[in-house]
């Protein structure tokens, strides 16, 4: 099974806030080295993890966030190992 980047043990994760509010900051490096820190609603973050997609999840994040989520690779680190940013 795949385990996706943002929840590896390359990512510091931590939960916190009251009641509905809860957040979850997810901080670490692109696979390239690039820092990044994502501050999500704990509530889509579930949804994520379930199994929804993440764009719908995360509507607000860049297509490069999203990416990074998943597999930690930003467009640096993608173009260098699949060359271009053909879509």
């Amino acid at each position: 099974m795949f385990t996706r980047y943002a929840l590896s043990d390359n990512v510091d994760r931590v939960v916190s806030g009251h009641g509905a509010s809860l957040t979850c900051l997810f901080r670490g490096n692109t696979t390239s080295g690039r820092p990044f820190q994502f501050l999500l609603p704990l509530e889509a973050v579930n949804r994520w993890t379930n199994g929804e997609p993440i764009q719908t999840c995360f509507p607000y994040l860049t297509a490069e966030e999203r990416e990074i989520m998943i597999t930690g690779m930003d467009n640096e680190a993608w173009s260098a190992t699949f060359g271009g940013n053909d879509e």
